[in-house]
């Protein structure tokens, strides 16, 4: 009988206390789910200088204090502080170096918004303080698992620097690819100075295209790979523009490579009990969306007609997210007997276009270029249909939203958005959106279209709303997939 899972999560940010995206909210709500599921679970990240320890309620402990780490022949000490997530009982632990950590941002220089430039050593010494701070602790957990590229270097260092040492003789790792587009590239020659050995400085180890790749060395030197989502997964072995060239790394794990969709948080992200939006509902009582649509297209200065399909769009004003498809298409869009709410922000060249787009069409398209939560929440119960047709699509969970709040999806095939979006116009049955192949002005207003058509009939559009709010997306079930891959992991020898 194997045993249980317990776990060090690993990531450089965790919300609420270091944030930079989506990832920090994942480091968050993951935790929390797989501890209130029974796995033993503790997190660790960096103690950055913006971190307040009286806030964030820190602590010390007198075991962790003084841990010495050993990087390119050079010693450095480490302060450990434990906290807790928010409202739980799971274990923080913030690794504490004034030379590495003590920022006031994790990433990039405020000063040149240009990337710290011993970021190799910075996360190389994360790394290596782990393995120390573990053993300091006493506490052997069976599995590390590791987010993204920065904590890349901890699969290697455990199978070479680490991997006679007794105390981590039943540790093994996983490593979560949330974006393959950002990979910690650094020149080759920082090999040597982040303390891996020679035999692994080629590129059948931690070198692609000649330099030093933190994300390909995770991939590489894991037990076992996951990614958000099993199209992701199936896309990121065969689609090298998507992972720079990283296609047959990860082809290469075979059965060790799969993916597990992320969820949101329904404490947050409910119609029943949202208190950000006019009036509740649920689909057994739908009178309060109707409320919410006429709040959005009011609140953007729109004239409020109960039967015009509402489009709603929440997004950043990047390539990656669509913007540009959404430029070429809004203008057919508009011409059709329907109304736009849009909220994003982002190039300032579309900025532009929109506001000429909404002065051509007065009374079609209400704009707001910010990211205001409430607002968000608003679009989500209002709208009757949301737009989401992003060129690549990694860890989404904009899609899941809308689904939750009866808004019907229409996304590009990719990503997490394919393995959650069922076409109605292909399965009348389970169908909760529309999804389009090809990413074209187009094929994208074909399947707006096939929405627009279904939306007048109110029984057919009835069955698609039903289907996307009656569907789990929660966290509890992305733990249930975690404990599944956890299990499998600690059964092979």
């Amino acid at each position: 009988m194997a045993k249980p899972a317990s776990v060090l999560y690993v990531s450089t940010e965790v919300s609420p206390f270091a944030k930079t995206g989506g990832l920090a909210d994942v480091a968050n709500s993951l935790p929390v789910s797989l501890f209130n599921s029974g796995v033993e679970v503790r997190v660790v990240m960096p103690k950055y200088g913006f971190i307040s320890e009286r806030r964030s309620r820190l602590h010390e402990v007198i075991r962790l204090k003084d841990i010495p780490v050993s990087l390119n022949g050079e010693t450095r000490k480490i302060n450990v502080r434990v906290g807790v997530l928010p409202e739980t009982r799971v274990q923080v632990y913030f690794i504490d170096n004034e030379e590495f950590f003590k920022r006031d941002s994790l990433y990039t220089n405020p000063k040149t918004q240009s990337d710290y430039e011993d970021n190799h050593i910075r996360f190389a010494f994360f790394a290596k303080s782990i393995f120390e701070m573990l053993k300091r602790l006493g506490w052997q957990p069976n599995i590390i698992h590791c987010n993204e590229w920065h904590t890349g270097l901890i699969p290697l260092y455990l199978k070479s620097h680490y991997h006679q040492d007794e105390f981590f003789s039943h540790t093994k790792t996983l490593f979560t690819v949330h974006n393959t587009a950002y990979q910690g590239i650094f020149p080759s020659s920082h090999s040597t100075v982040l303390d891996i050995p020679s035999e692994f400085q080629n590129d059948q180890g931690v070198l692609h295209n000649g330099s030093l790749n933190f994300l390909k060395t995770g991939v590489q030197f894991s037990e076992f790979v996951n990614t958000i989502s099993d199209f992701y997964a199936k896309e990121t072995k065969t689609n090298d523009e998507m992972t720079g060239g990283l296609s047959g790394v990860f082809e290469s794990k075979g059965a060790h490579y799969t993916g597990i969709g992320n969820g949101i948080d329904y404490k947050i992200w409910n119609p029943e009990t949202d208190s950000l939006i006019p009036a509740n509902y649920s689909f057994d009582h739908l009178a309060g969306k109707n409320e919410c649509k006429k709040a959005i297209v009011e609140k953007l200065g729109l004239p409020f007609h109960e039967h015009t399909p509402v489009l709603g769009i929440v997004t950043r004003m990047v390539d990656l997210k669509g913007i540009d498809l959404m430029v070429e298409a809004i203008p057919d869009l508009l011409q059709k007997e329907v109304q736009i709410v849009f909220m994003g922000q982002g190039e300032e060249k579309y900025q532009k276009v929109l506001e000429q787009m909404k002065s051509k069409y007065p009374g079609k398209m209400g704009i707001m270029f910010s990211h205001d939560q409430t607002l968000a929440h608003l679009v989500f119960s209002g709208a009757d249909i949301f737009l989401m047709p992003s060129r690549f699509e990694t860890s989404a969970t904009s899609h899941l939203q809308a689904l939750r709040y009866g808004t019907v999806p229409v996304v590009k095939e990719t990503g997490s958005l394919a393995d959650t979006i069922q076409d109605a116009k292909e399965n009348s049955k389970s169908g909760n959106g529309f999804k389009f192949r090809d990413y074209s002005k187009t094929a994208f207003l074909e399947s707006v279209g096939h929405a627009l058509e279904l939306f007048k009939n109110r029984e057919k559009w009835l069955h698609i709303m039903k289907a996307g709010m009656h569907s789990d997306h929660s966290w509890e079930n992305t733990a249930l997939g975690y404990q599944g891959l956890y299990k499998k992991i600690l059964k092979e020898k």
